[in-house]
């Protein structure tokens, strides 16, 4: 199996579930491959321990990329649901994923032959998620309004990167979805776009008044 006891999983189960789901995403079989990032997604959360170790995170990490980029709709859709809790779940270990994430995502919310409404939805959700993480880390309240009992440290990923993802949520605030209500990209886009301002604060804010009359004028 991919992940061994001699490598510090002594749990047989949990090293062999892990090792499945890695074997899995190496087949052609479609099934199969849904099965490993469905498996992958529930593992998610009572493996945590067990990718403490660098190496282990980022081929976890790597095999998501992968399978958000896979041909396959299913596949694709499955892989960026768990991608979006991975991030929330792995949220301080990801400094060294942020470049490739913003890759990702930014190909998937831009109009094009291969555009999916479903899929940049879910695009734009990472980022939300990752904007709501940090603006419970920097309150010290969850998005109940419950103080946290441990502090949390706000690694500002979105400060680093909202000049970038700004312009791509106002864009697609003129697009006409084909979704309704909370499915559509127009509303995703606009909740994010809040979330991120309520994080950045006026860099963000500056930058979205700056940005929008070129957005308009397209």
């Amino acid at each position: 199996f991919f992940f061994q006891a001699e490598d510090g999983i002594r749990d047989f189960c949990l090293s062999r579930g892990l090792g499945d789901v890695y074997k899995r995403q190496e087949e052609t079989n479609k099934e199969i491959k849904v099965e490993a990032v469905a498996a992958l997604h529930d593992s998610l959360s009572f493996v945590e321990s067990y990718l403490q170790a660098q190496q282990y995170f980022f081929h976890v990490a790597e095999l998501l990329l992968t399978a958000c980029t896979n041909e396959d709709r299913e596949i694709k859709v499955k892989a960026f649901r768990c991608l979006i809790d991975f991030a929330h779940i792995y949220y301080g270990r990801l400094e060294k994923l942020i470049p490739d994430l913003y890759n990702l995502t930014s190909l998937q919310m831009k109009e094009g032959p291969a555009f999916d409404e479903e899929i940049a939805v879910l695009a734009v959700e990472l980022w939300n998620t990752l904007a709501i993480e940090e603006k419970e880390r920097r309150d010290g309240t969850d998005e109940y309004g419950e103080i946290l009992q441990n502090q949390r440290a706000d690694l500002s990923y979105l400060r680093k990167f909202h000049s970038q993802l700004v312009p791509l949520l106002l864009q697609n605030l003129l697009l006409n979805s084909r979704e309704e209500d909370e499915l559509s990209l127009n509303f995703a886009s606009f909740r994010c776009l809040t979330s991120v301002c309520e994080v950045v604060g006026d860099p963000a804010v500056s930058y979205t008044h700056l940005t929008l009359p070129t957005i308009y004028s397209v």
